[in-house]
């Protein structure tokens, strides 16, 4: 009997083992989803930053272009040229930011999707670990 019971003793101290190695693995991956959301969110909010940068210096520029142009009747058609590139440019910008909106989008998606997986995890390391401590409760 006293075999039997430390037989079983064993096992529970093993799988009380087993699955604390596997709530501990699954609270690394649930920081992991955090920190690569963290990331996407900086990154996102850079890229954001820079496309508003660059279509106020173009616009900056715009302006000070009709300025000059107001100013030099021989010099108008050169400065058209200018500014009809300028505004493809800015077109091309919006366009850009339009396609980041895009981005944004999917990885609001994606961060969603992410923390369903991390609600998941976390319900699977709860359940795991009221399970050793139910093992460790009835261990004793």
């Amino acid at each position: 009997h006293e075999e039997t019971t430390a037989s079983l003793r064993d096992e529970m101290e093993e799988r009380a083992k087993r699955l604390k190695e596997e709530i501990e693995s699954l609270q690394d991956q649930v920081k992991t989803i955090e920190s690569d959301k963290e990331d996407d969110r900086l990154k996102h909010e850079q890229n954001e930053r820079e496309a508003s940068d660059a279509i106020l210096r173009h616009e900056t520029t715009i302006c000070k272009l009709r300025l000059e142009l107001s100013g030099r009747e021989s010099e108008k058609d050169e400065l058209e040229r200018t500014k009809d590139e300028l505004s493809d440019r800015i077109a091309s910008l919006t366009d850009a930011i339009a396609e980041e909106a895009g981005r944004s989008e999917a990885l609001t998606e994606e961060n969603t999707r992410k923390e369903a997986l991390m609600n998941e995890l976390r319900g699977e390391a709860s359940a795991k670990e009221d399970e050793r401590r139910e093992l460790e409760t009835s261990k004793e």
